[in-house]
C-alpha cells in the first residue's frame, strides 16, 4: 500500500558530472538509513527519474534494492519506470 507515514517519494538527480564515482551509491545508503532510523517510511518510491531506456540507472537501482512497481505509457511507448525499495 502507499500509506504517506509509510511512503516516501523521491527523484533523485546527480548531475552528469558527478556520475559515476559512487555519490549515488553514498546518497541512497544515507537516505535509506535515516528512514530506518528515524520514520516509520518503509517504502521509498522513485518518481520521473527512472526513464524506462535509462539502462545504467535501471541497473543501479536494481543492483541496490529496488524493484520496477509499474511503468507509465503514453501511445504505446513507454516513458517512466516507477520503483520501489
Amino acid at each position: 500500500s502507499f500509506h504517506p507515514t509509510t511512503v516516501a517519494s523521491y527523484a533523485p538527480v546527480i548531475a552528469p558530472a558527478y556520475q559515476g564515482i559512487g555519490l549515488a551509491k553514498k546518497m541512497f545508503d544515507v537516505i535509506i538509513a535515516h528512514f530506518n532510523r528515524h520514520t516509520t517510511v518503509r517504502k521509498l518510491l522513485l518518481w520521473g527519474g527512472v526513464k524506462a531506456d535509462n539502462e545504467k540507472a535501471i541497473r543501479f537501482y536494481e543492483k541496490i534494492g529496488f524493484a520496477n512497481k509499474h511503468s507509465f505509457e503514453y501511445k504505446g511507448l513507454n516513458y517512466d519506470l516507477m520503483y520501489a525499495w
